[in-house]
């Protein structure tokens, strides 16, 4: 990443800002006091064991996934779970223990011709939950409260 990249004149007027614009938002170098842990064997003792027992854990990682026009890269995450080797994951590569989604997951179509458009179900259900349903493993997200 370039992190040296912060004009906002290059950002495109169809999509909203995020990282592939060059926009940056700082994080918190120190974790709050009240920091939630979530701990894989909680979630699911039986990847936690087999992640103990190969050594190793590996697990998906994206942001900005909800382009309206490609559904594919859950769909892509979903078959690598059977299948870790394919469509450019590494040939010794062991499946993915959790997809950790970074954020913004949909975005409206700004074609005012398109009549689903702004309908916020149809978006979410085909920028998100259809291309992640055969996702079989646990999904986590970063969520900021305002």
């Amino acid at each position: 990443m370039n992190s040296a990249v912060n004009d906002s004149s290059s950002i495109s007027a169809t999509y909203p800002p995020c990282v592939e614009h060059g926009v940056w938002i700082p994080l918190l170098t120190k974790p709050p006091d009240d920091l939630l842990c979530l701990r894989l064997k909680e979630v699911s003792a039986d990847e936690s064991h087999g992640v103990k027992q190969r050594g190793v854990m590996s697990f998906h990682s994206l942001g900005c996934s909800g382009y309206y026009l490609n559904q594919e890269p859950g769909r892509r995450m979903a078959a690598q779970i059977g299948q870790p080797g394919i469509y450019g994951g590494a040939p010794d590569a062991t499946t993915a223990s959790f997809l950790y989604h970074l954020g913004d997951i949909s975005y409206k179509d700004e074609d005012p011709s398109n009549p689903a458009a702004k309908d916020q179900a149809t978006i979410y259900n085909a920028q998100f939950y259809a291309q992640y349903a055969a996702y079989q493993r646990d999904i986590f997200a970063i969520h900021i409260a305002a």
